[in-house]
């Protein structure tokens, strides 16, 4: 009768671990969501501008704790003042989007067990960090025409004397995610995370310091605009009445750094194992 029970006990013991071995440790995934930016244009940090997202990455599970992620994201984020409330922001009137495209390295740490195959351990929440870099550009519409701002030098950058505004279209980022992911069957696994990207760049916006006046961007006696894309752009307070950017005056809060934030749904799949028999 002893025997018996040992046998079967053993048997159940080898399907379990077998059940918890038999999927590989890499794992192929996409996910689609919303991208939100956090700003000058946006200090109130609101959701009203979230455009679109999406990423696909590559895992390694190293257990049921810890799995190494690399990905790539695509989004589009966007900010504005007339959606601010505050009054001097409306009066700014600046606008801007741009696409960001970004790859990064993270490292996922399960708060419980996850195990695929495994019915007692098939939900986790989890906390994911990382670093990367995203390239970025940002842009404002004019005259219905898309003028891409870096080249337009709006806070100076064309000028010597303001050169150290100067701002490349690569920057870094420090992914710092939350989620949930559940075992939905098979090898696949379902997720919904939050991440938070910290920035080394002021300028996702194109908005950082001052105003650095609108004879800056004059020819002439009288004088006409010598760039009129760049000469509106600079300071859109115009197209409200009487322009607010005369030198020196706030345009940005140069302190802080740009942020932007994502929400995605995920799904990804992780293949068999076959284990030859010996």
């Amino acid at each position: 009768m002893n025997l018996r029970l040992l046998i079967i006990a053993s048997i159940l013991v080898t399907n379990n671990l077998f059940a918890q071995n038999i999927y590989k440790k890499g794992e192929y995934g996409f996910g689609v969501g919303g991208a939100t930016y956090f700003g000058d244009l946006n200090q109130g940090r609101t959701l009203a501008s979230t455009k679109y997202a999406a990423n696909f990455f590559l895992k390694n599970n190293v257990n049921a704790y810890i799995a190494y992620k690399a990905h790539i994201m695509y989004g589009l984020v966007s900010g504005s003042d007339a959606l601010s409330k505050n009054t001097f922001n409306k009066t700014r009137n600046l606008s801007f989007s741009s696409n960001v495209i970004e790859f990064a390295f993270q490292t996922e740490f399960n708060f419980l067990n996850y195990t695929l195959g495994d019915f007692d351990n098939r939900f986790t929440p989890y906390i994911a960090l990382g670093f990367g870099a995203f390239n970025y550009n940002p842009y404002a519409t004019y005259k219905n025409t898309k003028y891409f701002l870096r080249p337009l030098g709006t806070e100076g950058q064309n000028l010597e004397k303001y050169k150290d505004r100067r701002y490349n279209s690569i920057a870094i980022s420090v992914p710092v995610g939350m989620g949930i992911k559940y075992w939905v069957g098979g090898g696949l696994t379902a997720a919904f995370e939050i991440t938070n990207r910290f920035t080394s760049t002021d300028y996702l916006d194109d908005v950082s310091a001052t105003y650095i006046g609108a004879n800056n961007f004059t020819n002439g006696n009288p004088p006409i605009p010598s760039d009129e894309p760049a000469f509106v752009l600079q300071d859109r307070s115009i197209e409200k009445g009487n322009p607010i950017g005369i030198i020196g005056r706030q345009r940005g809060i140069s302190g802080t750094r740009d942020q932007y934030i994502t929400g995605l749904f995920t799904l990804s799949i992780r293949f068999k194992e076959y284990i030859c028999p010996r």
